[in-house]
C-alpha cells in the first residue's frame, strides 16, 4: 500500500493571516504527518509579521503532502484585484508591504486558488453517507445565492474577473459573515436586523461546509453547525490558529480541534 493508498487524515487550517510561527506550532500540535492531507480556507495572508513566509510555508506543504489544497481569501482575491488594475500595494504588515516584494510565483500561486474545493470523499455528519461530500470556501454559502442562481456548479475560471451577476454572486462566498432575515448577503460588522450567522441557515444543499473569515474571538474556538464548521479563531485578530483533525473513515464533525495563540 502507498501512503497515498494509505487512512490518512485531512486537517483543516485556520486562516493564517501572515503567522507563519503560528501555523508551524499547530501543525506541530496536531502531529502533522507525511500522509496527511491539508485544507487551508484562505486569508493565508495580511495582518500578520510575516505575509510571505506564510504564503512560501503553504505552498511548500501543499508540494510535501499530495492532495492537498488552499482556497482563495477575500485578502488574496482583494491583492490579485489591487495588482490587475495597477494600483500600489498597502503596506498592511509591518515589513513593509508583502504584495510589493512577492515573486511571479507568488502571485501565480494566488491567483490559482480556486473559489472552493470540493472533498467527496468526506463525510460531515455521517461517514457512511457522504453525500455531496464536503464544501471548502473562505467565508461562507448565503441562501440568496441559491434563490437567485440555483446550485454553486462549477465557477469556471472567469469567477474572480468576471462582471456577470453570477459572479459578483460568487465573490460574495468568500466575504459572508451574515445573513439577514431574506437569506441576502450581510458583510461582518453591518448593522442588519435579524441578521445571523450564516452557518445557522445554510441548510446543507452543497454538503458539509469547512469555512473561516469571522473571526470567533469570545471564546477562540471554532463553531461546529448541523452542516457546518466555521473555523476562524482571530489568528490576526489577538486570538489564536486552529487545525481541525478528521481523522480516517470519520466525518468530519467528529474530528477534533488544536489551536496555538496568535503569537508564542
Amino acid at each position: 500500500m502507498t501512503p497515498l493508498d494509505a487512512p490518512r487524515r485531512t486537517l483543516f487550517v485556520s486562516d493564517v493571516h501572515g503567522h507563519p510561527d503560528a501555523l508551524a506550532r499547530a501543525l506541530a500540535l496536531a502531529d502533522l504527518r507525511a500522509t496527511d492531507r491539508l485544507a487551508f480556507v484562505g486569508d493565508l495572508v495580511d495582518r500578520g509579521p510575516d505575509s510571505l513566509g506564510a504564503l512560501r510555508l503553504v505552498r511548500d506543504l501543499l508540494d510535501r503532502h499530495p492532495g492537498s489544497l488552499a482556497v482563495c481569501g477575500n485578502h488574496e482575491e482583494a491583492a490579485l484585484r489591487r495588482r490587475d488594475r495597477g494600483r500600489p500595494p498597502p503596506a498592511e504588515d509591518p515589513a513593509g508591504g508583502w504584495a510589493a516584494r512577492a515573486t511571479d510565483d507568488d502571485w501565480a500561486f494566488l491567483a490559482a486558488l480556486p473559489l472552493f474545493a470540493r472533498l467527496p470523499d468526506l463525510g460531515g455528519h455521517d461517514a457512511s453517507a457522504p453525500g455531496a461530500g464536503v464544501l471548502v470556501v473562505h467565508g461562507g454559502l448565503y441562501p440568496g445565492f441559491f434563490a437567485d442562481e440555483g446550485p454553486l456548479g462549477d465557477p469556471g475560471p472567469g469567477w474572480r474577473t468576471g462582471r456577470a451577476k453570477r459572479a459578483e454572486r460568487l465573490r460574495r462566498c468568500l466575504r459572508v459573515s451574515l445573513v439577514g432575515p431574506d437569506g441576502r448577503f450581510t458583510s461582518h460588522g453591518d448593522d442588519v436586523p435579524g441578521a445571523v450567522p450564516w452557518w445557522t441557515a445554510y441548510d446543507g444543499r452543497e454538503g458539509f461546509v469547512v469555512a473561516g473569515h469571522t473571526p470567533l474571538l469570545d471564546p477562540p474556538a471554532p463553531v461546529l453547525a448541523p452542516h457546518a464548521l466555521a473555523l476562524d479563531t482571530g489568528c490576526g485578530f489577538g486570538g489564536r490558529l486552529t487545525v481541525w483533525i478528521a481523522e480516517p473513515g470519520q466525518p468530519v464533525a467528529r474530528g477534533r480541534a488544536v489551536s496555538v495563540p496568535e503569537r508564542a
